[in-house]
């Protein structure tokens, strides 16, 4: 299946599920600006491949590029929110990888440690899984972020391959390519759908 297909049915199916502590939305302009803010923290750009943005203003074009990446069918980028209080949490990233989909997680720092990681990840793979069956599901890290390795590994990803991916101030940076083990994929039975 061409991989602008495959996305293209994937747009509107997160819209209809939900789990006890987050549900996902599409990414919105707005929410540039908690976005904007959880880049302040030290630790949220270490391992990513762009430099902490100074300003609001700065930061928009990136926002900019994703929602273009969504409307080209590119992409599907999702905001992670809290079901009760719809605060923005984080974001999901799905592209194409491979023969299959790879997904991202960039979850606000107020929320590391808790129970959002898990509640997002398991959410976002499960609907996958549900929809597409049959199709693959991989995760980059890159090398050295260990909070990262662990959470692929609890999710039943496997490290199949390396690679190196280009930050934006042209330096090259190794990742694991990893992929889900389907087998050992444990059903995630906090969804529900509305």
């Amino acid at each position: 299946m061409r991989s602008s297909l495959l996305i293209s049915r994937l747009h509107f199916v997160f819209d209809l599920h939900v789990s006890k502590r987050v549900a996902f939305r599409p990414l919105a302009r707005a929410d540039a600006f908690p976005f904007f803010q959880a880049t302040q923290h030290p630790d949220f750009n270490r391992y990513l491949l762009w430099h902490a943005p100074k300003t609001e203003a700065e930061f928009l074009p990136r926002i900019d590029r994703l929602l273009r990446e969504t409307m080209m069918n590119q992409a599907v980028v999702l905001s992670i929110c809290d079901r009760n209080t719809g605060t923005w949490l984080g974001t999901a990233v799905i592209k194409p990888l491979r023969n299959g989909l790879e997904v991202g997680l960039l979850i606000h720092p107020s929320r590391w440690n808790t129970s959002t990681v898990f509640a997002a990840g398991q959410g976002v793979v499960e609907i996958l899984l549900r929809r597409l069956p049959e199709t693959e599901i991989y995760m980059r890290v890159r090398r050295g972020n260990v909070k990262m390795e662990k959470i692929a590994r609890k999710f039943c990803f496997e490290p199949i391959a390396e690679e190196a991916l280009p930050h934006v101030d042209g330096s090259s940076h190794p990742v694991d390519v990893y992929r889900l083990n389907k087998e050992k994929w444990t059903e995630y039975n906090g969804l529900d759908g509305y």
